[in-house]
């Protein structure tokens, strides 16, 4: 479903990187790098911090300074665009901001890993038991079953 497009604002860049690859470009006040599939890296020119992005979140650059982005995971899809810069607060340093549905996809994803991984377990412990049953009821050469006299 295409949005349609305010006039006057640019359409956003959108790349493809896989895991390893690099993207740069001059970093202004306002500049926007959302993570819309993968994991992305972004470092500024003029910041010793580096900022690690999620999918669902969205890079802020508060000042200017070369923009390089690196991609963390395969099949990462990012978008590049300019945001207003109100209100001025919210742009004093750099930083990292979540959609407001992404804590709720986090927890989600959790709690799936954590039942695949309960579900191995019991997988594991029940074909232990499976295996441990039939050495235990397997004939031995050396035993023999009844009383001599």
């Amino acid at each position: 479903m295409s949005r349609p497009r305010t006039p006057g604002k640019p359409e956003p860049l959108l790349r493809e990187l896989a895991a390893g690859d690099t993207f740069s470009i001059a970093g202004l006040r306002g500049t926007t790098v959302r993570a819309l599939q993968g994991r992305v890296w972004v470092t500024q020119a003029g910041d010793a911090r580096d900022y690690v992005v999620p999918a669902g979140g969205r890079f802020c650059a508060a000042g200017e300074g070369h923009l390089v982005i690196s991609a963390l995971t395969d099949a990462t899809q990012i978008a590049i665009y300019r945001s207003e810069i109100e209100p001025p607060g919210d742009w004093l340093h750099n930083a990292v901001h979540l959609d407001p549905d992404f804590a709720e996809t986090a927890r989600r994803a959790a709690r799936q890993e954590a039942a695949q991984w309960f579900g191995c377990m019991l997988i594991r412990c029940w074909r232990w038991l499976q295996r441990a049953w039939s050495r235990r009821s397997a004939p031995s050469a050396r035993s023999t079953h009844g009383y001599h006299c």
